[in-house]
């Protein structure tokens, strides 16, 4: 046998090896508590900071759970109102095709609602 043959063999070996511990890693199943995490996940469960500031611009104006008006009305505010946007999409349905706005309300509790872009003064 020659030097060159068992050299290719030893190398061979190592690469198969090696790509059957790549791909044992990329099967087993891993789980990552919060705790583990490190840093980033704590960031991910905080609160978005706003990106702007916008005030209601009519009386008796809804605020919903999700971008339109097929999510569920949680009350309503008046001309005047501070609300300070964490996020925005467009409406999913045809009547709601505008721009909705994600955030939290002035002297709210402080969880996130929905608003139509087209009733601010941003």
């Amino acid at each position: 046998m020659s030097t060159g043959s068992s050299i290719r063999r030893r190398c061979a070996v190592a690469v198969v090896a090696t790509v059957s511990a790549a791909a044992a890693l990329l099967v087993a199943p891993t789980t990552v508590s919060a705790a583990s995490a490190g840093p980033a996940a704590a960031q991910q469960s905080s609160p978005p900071k706003p990106t702007a500031t916008c005030f209601i611009n009519q009386n008796n104006v809804n605020y919903r759970g999700g971008p339109g008006t097929g999510y569920r009305s949680h009350g309503q505010v008046h001309k005047g109102q501070g609300f300070d946007i964490t996020g925005g999409t467009w409406g999913n349905r045809p009547a709601d095709g505008m721009w909705w706005n994600e955030g939290t309300f002035w002297g709210g509790n402080g969880q996130r609602y929905w608003v139509r872009r087209d009733f601010m003064n941003c």
